[in-house]
């Protein structure tokens, strides 16, 4: 008994309730691998996309990962596509209604309700609900997980979002995701906030909630500020999975090529380059031995959470196919708000809670941190504890068995050894006293006699 609460206890502390999956970078076709356009607009254009197994027969799905929306998608083989591979008569595990249904403001218009069998991080979750899409023209992925914020009160179809499901099964702890690396494999967390960040103080910034990006989590920033000079006031900028750079206003591309571009490009072997995209976008891209260090920092402060967050030159870069590409990126007529790729995204180590509405930023500065610290080193004293109290009962449990088991055989030995003793069950005792008519003995009743003086 003592060892299965034990066992219960330490599967408690050590198990965590969480998914690993891995994921990728989907580019779009490359037409000329030579052309740094066509390569730009690859990357700008791509989007997170990581594999998961559905139905009895495992299929592999690869799943568009967005911002965009918050329920599950999945193509059905009849949908006239060639690198559709699912198809839910094939799984004997599947469930679906018939009525196709009508939705609105999804990837797709028409849809049927359906659920099946997945595997997610080799962890087998044995029903996931998501649409069915078939025969949709329009939609040309195999499937689709939307990791949006949770903005919609009455929306419909919260058991049809995959974060949802995994916390309600309880496979996860929290509503919560982070891109991390690991061994520079690149991962996302679903359910835990990363290991690493541990100790680090975090803060939990709200999102802002607007309508007209609707699942898509967004951030008001008091200042955007580059060099010691503010480049824009009350900004907004928006996350999204569907796109590579980072797409800024006008005015920070004035102050970079004053303050940086401009020395490398206006010379007579340039090291930096300015190009004009396929669709109008303005990109950088330098040699790959160019010296970056004086990029100025761009750093987004929000005021109410006493934050600054801060991308330094070489966070701004990303080495692409021997070229240094600047990761923000303008467009030909200045946006309203900022808007920050998958690139530039996985530079600011940072989670979104789905459910609270917020995004974590951890601060790794030691005078924050030590109230997280207190908190770790407190809760490693307790684990201790509990492990040596745990060791302890387990060996006064062993011990007392022994002893039992021990003690028991030794008596047994004993008795059997004994020439003198015999074994009467009590039952013949009672017979042969019955049989004797309850009277003794004739010498001990005469040496009874004796005693008394009777015999005499």
């Amino acid at each position: 008994m003592y060892i299965f609460f034990y066992i219960l206890l330490l599967n408690f502390i050590f198990i965590k309730s969480k998914i690993d999956l891995p994921i990728n970078f989907k580019l779009e076709k490359i037409n000329d691998k030579s052309d740094l356009k066509s390569i730009f607009s690859s990357y700008h254009k791509g989007h997170v996309e990581s594999q998961i197994k559905f139905g009895s027969k495992q299929i592999p799905i690869n799943f568009k990962l967005t911002f965009d929306y918050i329920s599950t998608t999945i193509s059905n083989s009849s949908v006239d596509n060639l690198t559709i591979i699912y198809n839910i008569n094939d799984s004997t595990t599947h469930e679906m209604n018939e009525t196709r249904i009508k939705l609105t403001g999804e990837p797709i218009r028409f849809a049927y309700l359906s659920s099946d069998i997945a595997h997610f991080d080799e962890k087998l979750i044995e029903r996931i609900n998501f649409f069915l899409v078939s025969k949709e023209n329009d939609f040309k992925y195999q499937g689709i997980i939307g990791l949006g914020v949770n903005n919609v009160e009455n929306y419909n179809y919260r058991d049809y979002n995959i974060i949802n499901q995994l916390k309600k099964k309880k496979i996860i702890n929290e509503y919560v995701i982070s891109f991390s690396n690991d061994n520079n494999k690149e991962i996302l967390i679903i359910g835990d906030y990363p290991e690493i960040y541990k100790s680090y103080k975090r803060i939990d910034v709200f999102t802002s909630n607007l309508d007209y990006f609707q699942f898509k989590y967004s951030l008001f920033i008091d200042n955007i500020i580059s060099g010691n000079e503010t480049i824009d006031n009350e900004k907004n900028i928006v996350f999204d999975l569907s796109c590579g750079f980072i797409e800024a206003s006008y005015k920070y591309k004035d102050f970079i090529d004053k303050n940086f571009f401009n020395q490398l490009i206006n010379v007579q072997n340039p090291k930096c380059h300015l190009e004009t995209s396929n669709f109008l976008e303005y990109f950088y891209y330098c040699d790959k031995d160019t010296d970056i260090s004086k990029m100025p920092s761009l750093i987004f402060q929000i005021n109410s959470y006493n934050l600054s967050i801060e991308l330094n030159a070489y966070n701004l870069f990303e080495l692409i196919n021997d070229k240094l590409f600047f990761l923000v990126v303008f467009k030909t007529t200045s946006p309203l708000y900022w808007k920050i790729g998958y690139l530039g995204l996985k530079k600011f180590n940072i989670s979104f809670n789905q459910d609270g509405k917020t995004i974590s930023f951890y601060d790794k500065n030691k005078d924050n941190d030590n109230d997280d610290k207190n908190k770790s080193n407190n809760n490693r004293v307790l684990l201790i504890a509990l492990i040596c109290v745990g060791i302890f009962l387990i060996v006064i449990l062993v011990g007392f068995i022994y002893y039992y088991i021990s003690h028991k055989k030794n008596k047994r030995i004993a008795n059997e050894l004994d020439d003198d003793f015999v074994y009467e069950p009590k039952d013949k005792e009672e017979k042969d006293e019955k049989e004797t008519g309850g009277e003794k003995d004739e010498n001990v009743q005469n040496a009874e006699n004796d005693k008394l003086g009777i015999n005499e």
